[in-house]
């Protein structure tokens, strides 16, 4: 379907923007307006929420001529683990509190973003590519 490939590639660059924004150098000047949607916890849930659902969703649906399950296997696997990171970044406990699991993907949150902003960007410009 195409609206899952669509939202797929959208909650991929999203998230991957919102994630990996505390680790660029240079904050981009220009999408100021766009970060500052996602500054509230409570937007980053949201967009976390709907990035593991476009990537659960995108294992189970195939657009035709696709390969089955392989097609869309990279930009779906980093859309659940980007929605994963947001909602864990939901509910973290503030620093100097006792801290969980959680903490692996929460202290690697740029570079998830970093990964999950590339596949997006490769799913949407070459979207016949097997594995992607």
């Amino acid at each position: 379907m195409v609206q899952v490939y669509f939202l797929l590639v959208l909650t991929n660059v999203l998230s991957g923007l919102v994630l990996a924004r505390e680790g660029l150098k240079m904050p981009l000047a220009s999408w100021q307006g766009l970060f500052v949607a996602f500054e509230s916890k409570s937007a980053r849930l949201v967009l976390g929420v709907a990035s593991f659902l476009s990537g659960f969703v995108a294992l189970i649906f195939v657009l035709p001529g696709d390969q089955l399950f392989v097609g869309d296997l990279l930009p779906a696997l980093t859309g659940l683990l980007a929605g994963t990171v947001l909602v864990l970044d939901f509910y973290a406990k503030p620093q100097g509190q006792e801290q969980n699991s959680g903490d692996l993907l929460l202290k690697n949150r740029v570079l998830i973003g970093l990964v999950g902003l590339t596949f997006g960007v490769i799913h949407f410009f070459v979207p016949g590519l097997l594995l992607l």
